[in-house]
């Protein structure tokens, strides 16, 4: 493809062009990198899902004036593009789609429905297949697993702020992909992100922890109650207290402070589980008739234990305590805040008392009625 018009830019140190396509020509040049196990165990996206491009099919056949203004997030190979003397963009081969496959598909699906059904539909397959999109493609290669990194997190970025996709297969992909290059060490937010996964896994796929299948990070993890994505923010807070305890400095010592918390972590759970057991299975699993191991209930439980451990940690502010000893006099200090709340297995039922406080706020407002048997005025 030849593009006369194209604005280049540079951000993260990733050069990107600003371009327009029509969308004949995106579907003649577009690939998504899906996952599946066997052919393509590193791809970090689901195969679109029918009933959404269907929908958005519908709307492009039914509609007489498209408007999609939100721009496609393409990404190509450094040796797919070339930039002429004349000034124009060569793009060879096929482009990645970060983000809009279902946009894509939509068009794909309309196009060729509107073919079969023949009558009348000749002018609108035309004006579909002329419909210009705005595309922004970053030169990222493919093969170099840290460039990779940064296409991945990207879709994470688009998806996880503001829209409803599950980012829980590209969550486990960035995690695997940070154990191939130290650099991530460097960078608190992603080191975080390292050991919040790593202990999310584990805990996940440990048949004596109460989140024994529990957690969803790949497509084939059906019925699962919570996603990683949203198990690992509950983490964060914690996990920081843990860096600033035992700063690691490699691999070999993350993996270390992962196994330091998914213990601290089950343990924890096993407290919860005796205080309202209600709340689980009679085999100690989760029951999704209760918000407890969702969304609701993991974060508020998760912020009072990270208040706990902040509590302890400003009582011993002036002694060189080992990391096991803070972990131990806080879990003894959550403990007691369980046993003194008034808060009951039917407050936690789906429908019940803390239904409804699914955002940083309600998780904030569940946690001060767990400390103070209320509400925050």
């Amino acid at each position: 493809m030849i593009i006369n018009q194209f604005v280049s830019l540079k951000q993260n140190n990733i050069n990107m062009f600003m371009i327009t396509l029509f969308v004949k020509d995106i579907i003649k040049n577009y690939e998504v990198d899906i996952y599946d196990q066997d052919e393509n165990p590193l791809g970090y996206q689901r195969s679109p899902i029918p009933t959404h491009y269907r929908d958005i099919a519908k709307y492009f056949l039914n509609t007489s004036s498209i408007f999609l203004p939100s721009a496609i997030i393409g990404a190509v190979n450094k040796n797919q593009i070339k930039i002429s003397n004349q000034n124009t963009l060569e793009i060879q081969g096929k482009i990645r789609i970060v983000d809009g496959q279902h946009r894509i598909k939509g068009f794909e699906y309309a196009i060729g429905l509107g073919a079969k059904l023949g009558i009348n539909r000749e002018k609108i397959i035309q004006q579909m297949q002329e419909f210009q999109l705005p595309v922004i493609l970053m030169e990222i290669d493919k093969s170099s697993p840290s460039e990779k990194l940064n296409e991945v997190i990207a879709f994470i970025d688009i998806n996880s702020k503001g829209k409803k996709v599950s980012t829980d297969l590209a969550i486990s992909l960035r995690n695997e992909m940070y154990k191939t290059n130290e650099d991530y060490l460097l960078d608190e937010i992603k080191l975080q992100e390292r050991i919040a996964t790593e202990t999310a896994q584990s805990l996940t796929k440990s048949a004596d922890s109460l989140w024994f299948k529990a957690i969803k990070h790949t497509p084939s993890d059906k019925g699962r109650i919570i996603s990683i994505n949203l198990f690992n923010k509950s983490l964060l807070p914690i996990i920081k207290h843990f860096i600033e305890l035992t700063p690691p400095i490699n691999n070999k010592e993350v993996t270390i402070i992962s196994k330091e918390l998914e213990s601290f972590i089950n343990e924890t759970w096993v407290a919860i589980y005796k205080r309202w057991p209600k709340c689980f299975t009679n085999t100690k699993t989760f029951n999704k008739d209760f918000n407890i191991q969702k969304g609701i209930g993991v974060h508020a439980l998760h912020l009072v234990l990270e208040e706990s451990l902040t509590k302890i940690r400003q009582e011993f502010s002036n002694a060189n305590s080992p990391l096991k000893d803070i972990l131990t006099k806080s879990f003894i200090d959550f403990h007691e805040v369980l046993e003194l709340s008034t808060v009951e297995e039917d407050d936690w039922s789906a429908g019940g008392k803390f239904s409804g406080y699914n955002s940083a706020s309600g998780f904030n407002k569940v946690k001060f009625y767990l400390l103070n048997g209320r509400f925050p005025d």
